[in-house]
């Protein structure tokens, strides 16, 4: 434990220095977290409010009065300007609150004005209006702190009523999706979000009995042989995920896969501080490639050292960890929902994630390929889709680039009208047909067969016209050949090219064009490279 603890805490302040260096004055005596690649404040988020708190934390720990002068100078800029930012339409009211009671909780005597305006600005404060399963933990903290600071019921009925909503989230495997009603969003990454602060509450409150019984085993089921635990989904390779994750297992005692987490993130972050990025990919973070909407590097930085923050402290502690004492729910309702729909199925030649699908984002769509990898355990590939309209996908993504990270069927088609001949081109000399062109997706069942050294998945249609498309990652694609087959019949295929993923660069191969119902990727693996 004494490595681990060590490893965590050399995380951390990687993460610290990074946070630290991002604060600039305000000009008006306050204090801001000034985004590196914004360049300027992010003042309707959650930034400053999680980096007040971890400072404060850290200050503590380390006898740091300057670092526990920069968190206090911090948060009262925070409270100083909270009227101005809770106007503000993206306003993250449940993430802020939090952050503030946390650090509530963590103040001394000597800091009691802050304190008062603290449980002034929070009980002034109305949470926020949508039920996005992974904020409704934190609401529920936040109203059971009201109602401890009050003792007004109507807060603990409001808490109460954000867990019950979790419970009604939460299917019978232990997957905790992310908005309702069920179907529309899941990801590793909110899931992941939603249990740690389940845990957290649960040690604060635990008569409450909030921490499914099962859903730490889901997530540990669902870690791939590299250690990622965010692959899939809305989250996909973003640092968001891996503050709370590593919480959740420093608060749960599971120390192996503590260590499997730090191995994974301990290498990648110190790429995603020199980058300005939030994603553990190498890129730019200015490029803001496969960022969705509402992405900020500075926020994601100051959220994974509020939670790595929370886990050194657990482990400094050393106290008996959070288990789920009773069945998810037992005092507010039970889950109604069956399997979460993420499956992992390892073999001789390696492994393969599938994903039944959501309706809501286009990077949860499916049946779809999440992740595959070969017996060694390396990725060939991660992370399939990403932001593409629709809800928080406007802003930054290319179509083309997002459809060549999808791993199985594409369609083309034009604007072609339904008559066009000598008559019709005779009357519209000028008219150019097929000038526009649909790239889409398409998901059919996905089956997953394999040998000694091949894997293959098959998609099953009703019928389809198109092609495939196989990304895979370029270290990688060197060692696997990539062999196309519809209705069982050999298809042509050809290297593409190479094309940005979360992941990094991959290298697209794709079928020629055909119809059928039954189209399969074969992966043969170079016995050579293992």
């Amino acid at each position: 434990m004494g490595e681990t603890r060590l490893r965590i805490e050399e995380l951390g302040e990687a993460s610290c220095r990074a946070c630290r260096s991002w604060l600039a004055a305000d000009g008006t005596g306050g204090l801001r977290l000034v985004d590196p690649v914004d360049q300027e404040p992010i003042v309707a988020h959650y930034g400053d409010s999680h980096l007040a708190a971890a400072l404060l934390v850290r200050g503590r720990s380390r006898g740091s009065p300057a670092m526990i002068e920069q968190g206090l100078r911090l948060v009262r800029t925070v409270l100083r300007d909270w009227s101005e930012a809770a106007a503000l339409a993206d306003f993250h009211h449940d993430f802020n609150s939090f952050a503030l009671c946390m650090i509530d909780e963590g103040l001394g005597a000597e800091s009691e004005d802050v304190r008062r305006e603290i449980q002034r600005v929070v009980l002034a404060t109305g949470d926020s209006n949508h039920d996005t399963v992974n904020w409704l933990p934190m609401r529920a903290f936040v109203n059971f702190c009201r109602y401890e600071w009050t003792g007004e019921e109507r807060y603990a009925t409001a808490a109460r009523s954000a867990l019950r909503k979790v419970v009604h989230a939460t299917n019978a495997d232990g997957g905790i999706e992310d908005r309702l009603p069920g179907g529309l969003s899941y990801n590793l990454q909110y899931n992941v979000a939603s249990l740690a602060t389940l845990m957290l509450l649960a040690k604060r409150w635990p008569q409450e009995r909030v921490v499914p019984e099962n859903g730490l085993d889901f997530l540990l089921s669902n870690v791939l042989p590299d250690g990622d635990i965010n692959y899939m989904g809305r989250g996909a390779n973003q640092l968001f995920a891996w503050g709370p994750w590593l919480y959740t297992l420093a608060s749960s005692g599971r120390n192996a896969a503590l260590d499997d987490a730090l191995g994974y993130i301990g290498p990648r972050y110190p790429f995603s501080v020199e980058k300005r990025n939030l994603l553990l990919n190498g890129f730019e973070g200015r490029d803001k490639s496969f960022w969705w909407d509402y992405h900020h590097c500075s926020v994601y930085h100051a959220h994974f050292l509020f939670w790595v923050t929370l886990a050194e402290a657990q482990l400094q502690r050393d106290e008996p960890p959070v288990t789920p004492p009773v069945r998810a729910g037992a005092s507010m309702g039970t889950t109604v929902r069956g399997s979460t729909g993420l499956r992992i199925t390892s073999c001789e030649a390696g492994g393969v994630a599938l994903f039944a699908g959501r309706a809501a984002y286009l990077a949860e769509a499916g049946p779809a390929v999440c992740a595959i990898w070969r017996s060694e355990g390396r990725a060939l590939f991660k992370g399939g889709l990403g932001p593409w309209k629709g809800d928080f996908g406007n802003k930054y993504s290319f179509a083309d680039t997002v459809l060549l990270n999808h791993f199985g069927l594409l369609s083309q088609s034009t604007d072609l009208p339904l008559v066009h001949n000598r008559v019709t081109r005779r009357i519209f000399p000028k008219r150019v047909a097929g000038r526009n062109a649909t790239i889409a997706p398409h998901f059919g069942n996905a089956v997953f067969e394999h040998g000694p050294d091949w894997m293959e998945i098959s998609f099953e249609t009703d019928g389809h016209a198109g092609y495939l498309n196989a990304p895979i990652f370029g270290d990688e694609a060197g060692e696997v050949e990539v062999e196309f087959f519809v209705d069982g019949r050999p298809l042509r295929s050809h290297l593409f090219g190479n094309s940005r993923s979360p992941y990094g660069w991959v290298s697209v191969t794709r079928s020629e064009l055909s119809t059928g119902r039954r189209w399969s990727i074969r992966l043969k693996m170079s016995t050579e490279a293992a």
